[in-house]
């Protein structure tokens, strides 16, 4: 891809997301609109109380709301309680329309008097109809240990509308709050985790949006548990998918240079397990179409809208925005180029070179320039496979030693005994060739610059085979100033017991 597309991708991404948020900001509005929390809604379909409440709905003022209002008093009502109760529900029948008038039925142990009180005057108006709940709860009041309580159906409908209504405010600020403390223990920086929490807002507000189409496309319930599930599983599913993006995004800073690189790296890696993770939660959550109840049924394609707005979001919006920022998003922990991650070489304080005995084999401008230039060819033959190849165990590194005599073959020894197993391996120095005597290892690999792994050798060369047949080839990218490539030999890794 062209630099300037490169730069520019970003960019358009994030323009994008401007543009779609823009569009879906009314039909998100209107999300709380579409709520219905009435006790029919979360009954069967075909249960005969739906049926019925449906017909009540095309009649004028078709449902009632139905109220029970009871006094109580633990050592027995008095006389002047059963006069406030009358006075009460008089107030009651006076300032409404009631389809009777209220009458006292008194408990057996005389501590309970229960008065039912039925109107149509709210109608179908949910607000109405709580308005009309409250005034009573105004009226009717005890003290001096008279309890008075409001509760029926209809007041059972109001508080539900109340607490569902709650879960678009103190739940959504719980979940945030959390979202944001578990970021911050696990990235340990003071700005990135703010990234994934915006990415998942504006993913909650996709997914509002989307779920009003359904509603008025499909005639998809939305009750406000419904709704509340939706907004937890867009900021829970998003913050597992951003874990898994950031982290593999930050090991790719660490062989790439440039961010737009690394996505890129980090995406062909983490992206198909990401989609086939939301993918599976998607299919699992459709399957409560198959449920009986209203609430149940019409919840599963609302939650898989928020697991894919929350995937969409983060496979796309995310990736952008951090490639903006850079790596400095992740200070004070920076990934720096070049970082030494291979699995056949490993700089380790039992690597430091003895007092006398020369360099160590993390100061070679080969293996070095090999672990910060990922692309640049590896030095040895089997060095290349290893990276890739999983140790088939554990192995301890064998302190390396530099030879006695020094060796005039063009080769490098190895021990007569067997050839060290395929996996993690490690280098030895070996001395150079003494005034007089052939050149050493290092100089005729010097000399004869870096080989193709296609060019012939004496030894065996399959990956994971055995050590190389040859030294290892000079650093490519090693300038004239960098120090002459040291010889080594292949020692025998010791395996951990």
């Amino acid at each position: 891809m062209r630099p300037g597309v490169r730069r520019a991708l970003p960019w358009l991404v994030v323009a994008f997301w401007v543009a779609l948020i823009a569009v879906a900001a009314p039909f998100a509005g209107k999300l709380g609109d579409v709520q219905r929390d009435r006790a029919v809604d979360y009954l069967p379909a075909d249960a005969d109380s739906t049926q019925v409440a449906k017909i009540q709905d095309t009649l004028p003022g078709g449902e009632s709301t139905d109220l029970v209002l009871v006094y109580h008093r633990d050592s027995g009502l008095t006389p002047a309680d059963r006069a406030e109760a009358d006075e009460q529900t008089a107030s009651i029948a006076g300032a409404h329309e009631l389809s009777a008038v209220p009458r006292g039925v008194p408990s057996q142990d005389g501590t309970t008097l229960m008065y039912a009180i039925s109107s149509t005057e709210p109608g179908q108006d949910e607000d109405v109809r709580a308005v009309f709940v409250g005034e009573i709860r105004e009226t009717a009041k005890g003290g001096d240990g008279l309890r008075v309580e409001v509760g029926g159906p209809g007041a059972l409908n109001v508080d539900a509308l109340e607490v569902y209504g709650s879960l678009g405010g103190p739940l959504l600020y719980t979940t945030v709050a959390v979202v944001a403390i578990l970021l911050i223990l696990i990235y340990r920086s003071p700005f990135l985790w703010l990234v994934p929490l915006v990415v998942a807002g504006m993913a909650d507000f996709l997914s509002m949006a989307v779920a009003y189409g359904l509603n008025q496309g499909f005639d998809i319930t939305i009750s406000g548990q419904s709704a509340g599930v939706m907004t937890i599983l867009v900021f829970g599913a998003g913050t597992d998918y951003a874990l898994l993006v950031v982290a593999r995004y930050r090991e790719e800073l660490s062989r790439f240079t440039q961010p737009y690189d690394a996505m890129a790296a980090a995406l062909r890696g983490c992206g198909p397990a990401v989609v086939a993770s939301s993918g599976t939660v998607a299919a699992g959550l459709l399957c409560l179409l198959a449920a009986n109840l209203n609430s149940s049924r019409g919840m599963g394609p609302i939650a898989a809208v928020g697991v894919l707005c929350a995937l969409f979001a983060m496979m796309t919006l995310l990736p952008a925005v951090l490639v903006l920022l850079g790596r400095h998003v992740f200070w004070p922990i920076v990934p720096r180029t070049g970082a030494c991650r291979s699995s056949a070489v490993r700089c380790s304080p039992r690597w430091a070179a003895p007092p006398g005995a020369g360099p160590s084999p993390c100061s070679s401008p080969a293996v070095s320039c090999w672990a910060r230039c990922p692309s640049a060819p590896s030095p040895c033959p089997v060095t290349s496979s290893s990276r890739t190849s999983s140790p088939a165990r554990r192995t301890r590194s064998v302190p390396w030693r530099r030879s006695a005599a020094p060796t005039p073959t063009a080769g490098p020894s190895r021990s007569p005994s067997s050839r060290p197993p395929a996996g993690r391996t490690r280098l030895s120095p070996r001395s150079a060739a003494p005034k007089g005597s052939s050149p050493s290892n290092a100089a005729a690999a010097a000399a004869a610059g870096p080989r193709s792994p296609s060019s012939p050798s004496t030894g065996p060369s399959r990956p994971g085979s055995g050590p190389p047949s040859r030294p290892c080839a000079p650093c490519p990218a090693a300038t004239s100033a960098d120090p002459a490539p040291s010889s080594w030999t292949w020692s025998r890794p010791t395996p951990v017991t």
